[in-house]
Order: C-alpha cells, then sequence, then structure tokens
C-alpha cells in the first residue's frame, strides 16, 4: 500500500491525483479512484525504485499540472488528464540534466500555469497552456535571471517575486499576457522589498518582507506599510483578520492578528498655472493613488469645468476643488485646492499727437489700467494718458491681482529748433515722423 508522510497531489474531476512512496516503484504518481476507495500507480515516471521528485500540483479542471523528473533529464513540467497516455512531460525547457523548472511554486491562471522556467539561459516567468507549443517564456524580466517565485492566484492574476537589476527583488503581477506583465515598486530603489508568504485578505494583497508586513491594491501607489513585525510563519487569512505567527520581544513567540483596514488614498495634481481669458480650454492632470475617479468643482464665475476641462470666462482669480470620497477599500483622500489666474487679454496702446502735449496714449480696456514710465509705475489708471516727455511707456491690465502681459510704445523726441521738435513712435501707429511745436527739449533717445 503506498503511503505518504505530507500529502502532495490535486483534484482530477472526481478523482485525486497525488504522489506517494512503495517499494517497488519509489515515489511516484498515483491516483484514486471509486472516490477514494481505490488507489492506482498512474505512472512510474522514473522508472525503477527511482524518485521522481514530483511536486508542486495544480489543477485547472480538467487536468493537473506538477513538476517531475524522469531519470533523464532536470526537472520538467509535466501534465495529466488522469490517464497513462494523457501523463506526459509538457516540454523540455531546461537542455540536458537542467533543471527547466527550478521553483517550487507554480500558479494557476484560468485553464493555464504560471511558473520558474530556465530554458539554459535565464530564469525567468513561463506560461503554459499543457501544450509544447502553449509553452513560453511569459516576460524576460531582467538582464540575466530574475529567479520569480512565490506564485500565487489572486483573483484574475497572478501575483509573484522576481529580481529586477534596477529594482532588486520586489513584486510583480500578471494575468498571462507580456504586456500585462509588471512591476509593483514597493521599496524605491534598488535595494528590493524581497517579498513572500503572499496571500489575499478582503480585496487586497498581504505579504511579508524584511520583518514588515506590507499590503497592496495591485500598484505601486496603492502599496503601504502595513505592521512591523517579525514574522515566523506564513500569513493566512480569517475572516477580517490576517493571522500568522512572530516573535515579539514582550511576549515571545504567539499567534497574532492583524485586522483589515482601509487603504489610504491621496490626489496626485499637476499644477494648472495661469492662463489668458478666452484662451483655449485646458484639460486638467490630476488623479487619485487608488485610480478611484477624482471629483473637480468650482464656485467661481471666472470659470467654468466639465469633465476635467476648464474653460475660461473672465479675468481674475479661481479656485478648483479636488476630493475623492474613498470606497469600500480606500479611506477619503485629503482634499486638494488650487487658485489660479485668468489674466486679463494683452492690452493695445494707440497714440495720437498734439502740439499740446507730445503724446496722447489710449488704452482698449476701459478700466485696471496700469501705466509705466520706464519701468516706473504712474499714479493713473484710467485708459488715457498724456504724455509730455520722452521715454518707455508701458501698460499692463489688471483684474484681482492677475495680470496682462505689457504693451510698449517708446517716445523718442529730437530737438531741431528753438520751438520745433521731432517725435517718433515706436511701434509707430502713423508710420511716420511727426513735426509738432513744443517748447524745446533737450535731445534724449530712449533704446527699448
Amino acid at each position: 500500500v503506498p503511503s505518504s508522510l505530507k500529502f502532495t497531489g490535486a483534484a482530477l474531476g472526481n478523482e485525486i491525483v497525488f504522489t506517494a512512496q512503495e517499494a517497488t516503484h519509489g515515489e511516484e504518481l498515483w491516483v484514486t479512484t471509486g472516490g477514494g476507495q481505490k488507489k492506482t500507480l498512474l505512472k512510474d515516471i522514473n522508472p525503477g525504485t527511482q524518485t521522481s521528485s514530483t511536486c508542486c500540483f495544480v489543477s485547472t479542471g480538467d487536468k493537473v499540472f506538477f513538476a517531475a523528473r524522469d531519470g533523464v533529464g532536470g526537472r520538467e513540467l509535466w501534465v495529466t488528464d488522469g490517464t497513462v497516455g494523457g501523463t506526459k512531460m509538457v516540454k523540455d525547457i531546461g537542455p540536458g540534466t537542467s533543471e527547466g523548472f527550478n521553483q517550487n511554486t507554480i500558479a494557476k491562471l484560468g485553464n493555464s500555469v504560471v511558473f520558474s522556467g530556465f530554458d539554459g539561459a535565464d530564469s525567468e516567468p513561463w506560461i503554459s497552456d499543457g501544450t509544447a507549443a502553449g509553452t513560453v517564456k511569459l516576460k524576460n524580466i531582467n538582464s540575466g535571471s530574475s529567479n520569480p517565485g512565490n506564485f500565487t492566484l489572486i483573483g484574475n492574476k497572478v501575483y509573484f517575486s522576481a529580481t529586477d537589476n534596477t529594482y532588486g527583488t520586489e513584486l510583480f503581477v500578471t494575468d498571462g499576457t507580456e504586456g500585462s506583465t509588471r512591476l509593483i515598486d514597493i521599496l524605491p530603489g534598488s535595494q528590493g522589498s524581497n517579498p513572500s508568504n503572499i496571500v489575499k485578505a478582503g480585496n487586497a494583497i498581504y505579504f511579508y518582507s524584511e520583518k514588515k508586513i506590507w499590503r497592496t491594491m495591485g500598484t505601486t501607489e496603492t502599496s503601504e506599510l502595513a505592521g512591523e513585525i517579525e514574522v515566523l510563519s506564513g500569513l493566512y487569512t480569517f475572516g477580517n483578520t490576517v493571522c500568522f505567527v512572530a516573535q515579539d520581544k514582550l511576549m515571545g513567540r504567539e499567534l497574532f492578528g492583524m485586522g483589515i483596514t482601509k487603504f489610504k488614498q491621496q490626489i496626485e495634481l499637476t499644477a494648472i498655472g495661469s492662463h489668458v481669458v478666452n484662451s483655449d480650454p485646458f484639460q486638467i492632470e490630476v488623479k487619485a493613488t487608488s485610480r478611484l475617479p477624482v471629483v473637480i468643482s468650482t464656485t467661481s464665475d471666472k470659470i467654468s469645468i466639465n469633465s476635467g476641462v476648464i474653460t475660461f470666462n473672465k479675468p481674475g482669480k479661481a479656485t478648483i476643488n479636488f476630493s475623492q470620497a474613498g470606497d469600500a477599500n480606500f479611506s477619503a483622500a485629503p482634499p486638494l485646492s488650487e487658485t489660479i489666474c485668468v489674466n486679463p487679454p494683452k492690452p493695445t496702446i494707440t497714440a495720437v499727437l498734439n502740439e499740446n502735449s507730445i503724446s496722447l496714449l489710449t488704452s482698449n480696456a476701459e478700466k485696471n489700467n496700469y501705466w509705466y514710465k520706464d519701468d516706473t509705475q504712474l499714479n493713473e489708471t484710467s485708459s488715457q494718458l498724456s504724455v509730455s516727455e520722452p521715454g518707455i511707456y508701458k501698460l499692463k491690465v489688471s483684474a484681482d491681482g492677475c495680470d496682462s502681459e505689457f504693451d510698449t510704445v517708446e517716445i523718442i523726441i529730437t530737438a531741431i529748433g528753438d520751438k520745433t521738435a521731432v517725435i517718433s513712435l515706436y511701434p509707430n501707429p502713423t508710420s511716420e515722423t511727426v513735426n509738432v511745436r513744443v517748447p524745446f527739449v533737450t535731445p534724449t533717445s530712449y533704446q527699448i
């Protein structure tokens, strides 16, 4: 009668495929039939009394995947449908005696399995549907082996640990495609979090790393420290509690529990900056680390917001508010707000030359005009300014502390005679030099 000190196997319909040992065949592959009443040697994979070292059984419903050695090559991925003919090596991944299956974990993913494969060049994650053609490297994570392990099915994704030269040993996740196989960078930099004991608790993934328990919702942004304690054996879930055996300085080796709480989240906003009234609508770049939608609102009449796009209606200051209320998994995010300027349009100066004042400057803005001469602000905010001296005159329009760009006009006066001057405007709205009667002014030239 075959025996096994520790059960290793998986269900296959109403049967169970498992590892057992007896004197004639050594440790080999067996199957139960008749509701467990009958036990039959399914296949002597490594003939004679040598063990086939079967392990890592995973059922996908109509077949069971496992690892085994046939005595010729190294340990490889095998599959069985419960029959002798249907029990076979899936693919000789590792050339010669190399271990094509080189870690002791494997995870179901739909009708396929994800595992660590070594093809003679490097050890990377592989995926198999039970056929040689459908057994391929999932992704080349590292230049050199990434040595993936701790494969764990959670929901419709497989989480595992792997090493990247840039990030160290970190958590990865895949849905079975190369494009979806991505890093979850728990500890920034090359240190790596070295994750192990990956389990699902609530809607989150918990794992152990360097005397700390971490958790994640499957992204770098939603990963956070759950607790600091030296875990001695696995993480297990019981209701709304994560259980584990740990060593405490005061109480010694005990069973501990950690309640499942909501994740924290933050709102991340790219600064909006100032814009000119009636300029092109602007798309706000904002997101929550939870990836939940951010609510954008304002009470200002200076702007309007529709689906995250701002339209700039009136000049002045406007405050925009951002919030995320959370859900069953995330607490509410701390609210954010940003006050922006909707600047008035750049004004236009027109000039009229006359004999009483060298020039009369007029703004096209009816109010909130701020005039400057040679960078010194003048005590004038109306739409007109009488000028009797040469210089560089500038004008801006301000609304609620939000300023337009400057428009600039340069007045150059050159004395010709006792009562005559030549006055030039740059840029020159009359496009010519004008002679007027004015008191004599010492020749002066101002350059912009």
